[in-house]
C-alpha cells in the first residue's frame, strides 16, 4: 500500500512539473507571436540581420570561398 502511494505521489509531482514547463513554453510562444504581429518591420529587420549573420558564419567557416562569394 505504501509503495502505491509513493508511486501516486511521484506521478502527481511529475505531472505538475510537466504542466508548469508546458505553460512556460506556451507563454513564451504566445509572447513571440504577439511581438512578431505587433512589429512586422522589426521581424523583417531581424530576418535580414539573420541572413547576414548566417552568411558571415559561412564565410568564417569556409574561408576558401571568400573571394567567390563577394
Amino acid at each position: 500500500m505504501a509503495l502505491t502511494f509513493q508511486i501516486y505521489a511521484m506521478t502527481l509531482r511529475l505531472s505538475a512539473m510537466v504542466e508548469e514547463k508546458m505553460k512556460e513554453i506556451i507563454n513564451g510562444w504566445n509572447s513571440a507571436v504577439k511581438q512578431r504581429k505587433n512589429s512586422p518591420r522589426q521581424a523583417a529587420q531581424s530576418s535580414y540581420i539573420n541572413s547576414i549573420a548566417s552568411r558571415y558564419k559561412f564565410l568564417v567557416f569556409h574561408p576558401q570561398l571568400r573571394d567567390i562569394s563577394s
